[in-house]
């Protein structure tokens, strides 16, 4: 059954549909720019926008980071391995590549864990409301985001190169997945670059400590956080709460008077800021091994600092 118009409602024109337009927008203008509550929704409006922004360039920045990093790790040990092969020590370059193709499945088991968990804390907290799933929820999105960034962004680099100098096709294989669990992204955006040192094994460590500083025992330690090819980074983020837990891990609630917290693998090379990578030092032994590392790595000296001040 069609409907009837009603005979007195008239079809507007097309000058009075532009007029209502008008006085509509007016009106809106009106609203924004003289009452509170317009500006208010504005206020309100420009702020939401600018944290959409300011994540998204954040994200952006992280999967930058994590692809840079996945690819120089892989660089230097592709060349570390390539130079023990043309050195004839055909068993450590063999050791060297099983130990990335190790990496390898630790990183993308690494990374399924993350979706996986990121899957029960959605659940948990649309279930019982748990504000705390609903932040690990968050965060493992967040993380989601970058692994899959990190892949996508990592695929189109290499495919943008067509053939190797044979005329082969050159593939992605897997330099765009983080190599291992230290390498994916943690609140603080930060990577590992560089392998861990098993700090624990070495020997004068104790609880976190290295008790006996003798100098065979300081160079080691010195010797454990010295790469070639590392890319030097002028500014580094420390993580506070990797701080906390380490001191907890050794039973500790602050940093002992006169020691001080060292990084295996300097932050400024690609070291992780991380438990596993730190470890407990006298004053005058970690400037010791702050000066070794000086000359490794050709950093400024004091007098660089003085001068510059």
């Amino acid at each position: 059954m069609s409907e009837k118009k009603n005979p007195k409602e008239t079809s507007k024109t097309v000058e009075q549909r532009l007029q209502q337009t008008a006085d509509e927008l007016q009106e809106r203008i009106r609203y924004y720019s003289e009452s509170e509550e317009g500006q208010e929704e504005i206020r309100q409006t420009v702020y939401q926008a600018g944290r959409v922004i300011g994540g998204a360039a954040s994200l952006v920045w992280t999967i930058a980071k994590s692809v840079t990093g996945c690819m120089a790790r892989k660089a230097c040990d592709y060349y570390e391995a390539g130079q023990q092969a043309k050195d004839g020590n055909y068993k450590a370059a063999g050791k060297k590549i099983a130990e990335m193709q190790v990496r390898r499945a630790k990183g993308m088991a690494q990374a399924a864990a993350t979706a996986a968990g990121t899957v029960c804390n959605g659940v948990k907290a649309a279930c019982t409301e748990d504000t705390e799933a609903a932040k690990k929820f968050r965060h493992g999105l967040r993380n989601c985001a970058v692994i899959g960034g990190t892949i996508l962004v990592a695929s189109e680099a290499v495919d943008a190169i067509e053939v190797d100098g044979d005329g082969g096709a050159i593939t992605a294989d897997d330099s765009a997945l983080p190599t291992d669990d230290d390498a994916l992204p943690d609140a603080y955006g930060t990577t590992d670059l560089l392998p861990t040192i098993a700090i624990d094994d070495m020997p004068g460590v104790e609880d976190g400590m290295l008790l006996d500083n003798s100098p065979n025992n300081l160079a080691e330690l010195a010797e454990a956080g010295e790469f070639h090819g590392t890319h030097h980074l002028s500014e580094v983020m420390r993580s506070q709460e990797a701080r906390l837990d380490f001191l907890a891990q050794h039973d500790l609630e602050r940093i002992p008077a006169g020691w001080e917290i060292h990084h295996v693998v300097p932050l400024s090379e690609g070291g992780a800021d991380t438990p596993d990578n730190m470890v407990l030092l006298r004053a005058e032994d970690h400037d010791w091994i702050t000066t070794q590392h000086r000359m490794f790595y050709g950093w400024p000296g004091p007098e660089y600092w003085q001068a510059a001040t």
